[in-house]
C-alpha cells in the first residue's frame, strides 16, 4: 500500500507501549530481467517490493505492505512510506523485517501471468535500530539475485519529547484506502498476504510454493520460497503428496506426538479427521494468517487439515484404487486426486467395487466379503457427508442478475453417480418473496448473484464442498440407526444457519425416501453414516468382525 496507513490516536498521548516504525522504500538499482534472461525478449521489467513485518505474536503474526509498481525501470524509485505498529497492528512486538521484489506480468504486459520473483534481503532486525526518531538508512544487497535496495526507518515511542510531538501530528479519523480484498467475511488491506501454500520441498527443511496476496482489490499469487525450520521451530519439509500440488509439502516435527486413531466401521480415522488413511498426526505447512476453519458434519477442522479419503475405483490388482482426499482450505474444502492402498492402510482389507467406478464412495477397503456393483442401480451421489439419490438437484449456484429479480446461473444435479451441472435460471420474487437480485461480484462469477430483501440483514451462506448454501437451506440428512421395523431409521437433518452447518434430530423412512430401499445397518448404531438406504442386500454391521480389526490394527500400532 503506498503512502502513509493511519489510524486514531488520542490527542495526547504522555506514554505509548511498544514502537512505530515508518519505513520508507527509496530506489531499487541494478537489477535482473528475470523473464529477459530466460526468454530473450528484451523485455523491461516493472518493479514493486513487499515489505513484510514479523510480530513475536506467533508464527501467523506477519503483516504484508505492498508499493506501488514502477514500469519499465531496471532502477525504480519510490520514496514510499510504510508503517508498522507494535500496539495498534495485533501482531506483538516487530522483530524483523524483509523486502521481496517482483516483477509485475514482465513478458505479455497483461495479468495472465504470475509475477517474476527478482529477489528479497536478508532480514533487517528491530533491535539493530537503538535509537528514536533518528534515519537508519540501509543499503540492502539481494541475496539471492543481482541488485540493491534502498531504505530507511526510523523508530518512534522512546518517551522522549520528539516522539510525543511526532504523535500529536497523526490525523484523528481514519483514512481509508481502495484496493482492500474481502476474502469470506474477512477483509485484507491492499498488499496484505492472505495466505502461503507449500507445493514442492527443495531439501530438507526449503520448500517453494505460491504466496496469495491482496493487490489492487484482487487475490493474486506469486512465487514463494519458505523455510520449516525457521516458521515453524525444529520442523522439517516432508513431501505428502504430489510435486508442484498445492499443501503437498508440509513441516513435521520428528519428535511430535503420535495421535491414536479411531476405527469406525471399514474405516480407519486418523487424529481429527472424519475419514482417512492410518499415520501419524500431520501438521500441514502453511504460514498460518488466522485462516477459517471449516465444519463438515459436526466436525470441525482448522485451516490445512485433512478431512479424509474418499475411494472411488478399484484398481485391477485388488488393493488399489483411485479416490480423492480432502483438506480445509481458509473455510472452504479443497478436493485433491489421490491414490490409495487398502491392504497398507488397514492391515488385511482390500478393496471393493460397491458402487459404479468413479462415483463418490464406489470403492471401499472392507475385511468382509464383497457384494460387487452389478450396474443394475442408478448411481447415487457423495458430496461430503451427504448422499444424494439420482436425479436429486444438489444446490444452484447464482451467477448474474439479469433484472430486478431475474437471474441466471447453474444447477449441480446428481447424474447416474456424477455430479453435472446445467444451465438454470430463477426468480428471487418466487424463491423468496419480496426479495430482489443484488450482484455482489463481478457477473459470471459463482454466487455472484444473490436474492436479498431490503429489509432484511444478510444471512452468511455456507460453503460444503464446491456447492453454496443460502441461510435456511436443507444440506442432506444423515442416518444413524435403523430401525427393527427394517425402513425407519433415526439420523440428523443438516441445514445452513447464518454461514454455520446447524444438526437436528431426523427420523426417516427408506421405503418412501427411495422408493423400493431399505434401512441397512452397515456401520455400528449410533455412528454417522451407519444407516443407508439401499435396495441391494445388505451386509449388515458384525460386532465381532469389529473386534477383530481392532485387534489386528493394535497389533500393527505396537509393531510400528
Amino acid at each position: 500500500m503506498s503512502g502513509f496507513l493511519f489510524w486514531s490516536l488520542p490527542l495526547f498521548v504522555p506514554l505509548i507501549s511498544g514502537y512505530v516504525y515508518d519505513i520508507t522504500v527509496l530506489r531499487s538499482e541494478e537489477l535482473e530481467d528475470v523473464a529477459d534472461k530466460v526468454w530473450g525478449l528484451g523485455t523491461s521489467i516493472d518493479v514493486y517490493v513487499l515489505v513484510y513485518g514479523y510480530g513475536t505474536g506467533g508464527e501467523d503474526k506477519v503483516l504484508t505492505q505492498r508499493t506501488s509498481t514502477i514500469n519499465n525501470e531496471a532502477s525504480p524509485e519510490w520514496n514510499e512510506v510504510f508503517r508498522f505498529d507494535d500496539e495498534s497492528d495485533g501482531n506483538g512486538a516487530y522483530e524483523k523485517f524483509l523486502f521481496k521484489l517482483y516483477d509485475d506480468d514482465s513478458i505479455t504486459g497483461y495479468d495472465i501471468n504470475a509475477p517474476d520473483y527478482l529477489g528479497e534481503t536478508d532480514f533487517m532486525l528491530a533491535a539493530d535500530i537503538t535509537n528514536c526518531d533518528d534515519v537508519f538508512s540501509q543499503q540492502m544487497p539481494l541475496k539471492d539475485a543481482a541488485g540493491y535496495l534502498f531504505v530507511e526507518i526510523t523508530k518512534y515511542g522512546c518517551e522522549s519529547k520528539a516522539t510525543a510531538e511526532y504523535l500529536q501530528t497523526l490525523p484523528v479519523e481514519e483514512e481509508k484506502h481502495d484496493g482492500d480484498c474481502l476474502v469470506g467475511d474477512i477483509m485484507y488491506q491492499n498488499g496484505q498476504r492472505i495466505g502461503v501454500q507449500g507445493d514442492t520441498c527443495l531439501d530438507d527443511t526449503k520448500y517453494s510454493g505460491t504466496e496469495s496476496i491482496c493487490i489492487d482489490a484482487q487475490v493474486k499469487e506469486v512465487e514463494y520460497f519458505g523455510d520449516c525450520a525457521s516458521e515453524y521451530e525444529g520442523s522439517e519439509c516432508h513431501q505428502q503428496g504430489k510435486v508442484g500440488e498445492r499443501f503437498a509439502a508440509v513441516c513435521l516435527k520428528g519428535t511430535e506426538e503420535e495421535k491414536k486413531p479411531c476405527l469406525s466401521g471399514d474405516i480407519m480415522y486418523s487424529h481429527g479427521d472424519s475419514i482417512g488413511v492410518i499415520g501419524y498426526h500431520v501438521v500441514l505447512m502453511a504460514i498460518r494468517t488466522e485462516k477459517k476453519p471449516c465444519l463438515s458434519g459436526d466436525i470441525m477442522y482448522s485451516h490445512g487439515d485433512s478431512i479424509g479419503v474418499i475411494g472411488y475405483t478399484c484398481s485391477s490388482d485388488g488393493n488399489t484404487y483411485e479416490g480423492t482426499q480432502s483438506f480445509c482450505d481458509d473455510g472452504s474444502i479443497l478436493e485433491l486426486p489421490y491414490t490409495g492402498d487398502c491392504d497398507k492402510e488397514y492391515e488385511g482389507s482390500s478393496c471393493c467395487q460397491q458402487g459404479a467406478p468413479g462415483t463418490w464412495g464406489g470403492a471401499v477397503c472392507i475385511t468382509r466379503d464383497c457384494v460387487e456393483y452389478d450396474g443394475k442401480e442408478d448411481g447415487d451421489c457423495l458430496v461430503g457427508d451427504i448422499m444424494y439419490q439420482n436425479g436429486d438437484s444438489i444446490g444452484i449456484q447464482s451467477d448474474t442478475c439479469l433484472d430486478d429479480e431475474k437471474y441466471s446461473g447453474t444447477e449441480s444435479i446428481c447424474n447416474n453417480g456424477k455430479v453435472e451441472e446445467a444451465e438454470y435460471f430463477g426468480d428471487c420474487g418466487e424463491d423468496s418473496p419480496g426479495s430482489k437480485c443484488h450482484q455482489q461480484g463481478e457477473v459470471g462469477e459463482r454466487f455472484a448473484a444473490v436474492c436479498l430483501k431490503d429489509t432484511e440483514e444478510e444471512k452468511k451462506q455456507c460453503l460444503i464442498g464446491d456447492i453454496m448454501y443460502s441461510h435456511g437451506d436443507s444440506i442432506g440428512v444423515i442416518g444413524y440407526t435403523c430401525s427393527s421395523d427394517g425402513n425407519a431409521y433415526e439420523g440428523s437433518q443438516s441445514f445452513c444457519d447464518d454461514g454455520s452447518v446447524l444438526d437436528l434430530p431426523y427420523t426417516g423412512d427408506c421405503d418412501k425416501e427411495y422408493e423400493g430401499s431399505s434401512c441397512c445397518q452397515q456401520g455400528a448404531p449410533g455412528t454417522l453414516g451407519g444407516a443407508v438406504c439401499i435396495k441391494r442386500d445388505c451386509v449388515e454391521y458384525d460386532e465381532k468382525d469389529e473386534k477383530g480389526k481392532k485387534d489386528k490394527k493394535k497389533r500393527r500400532l505396537l509393531d510400528m
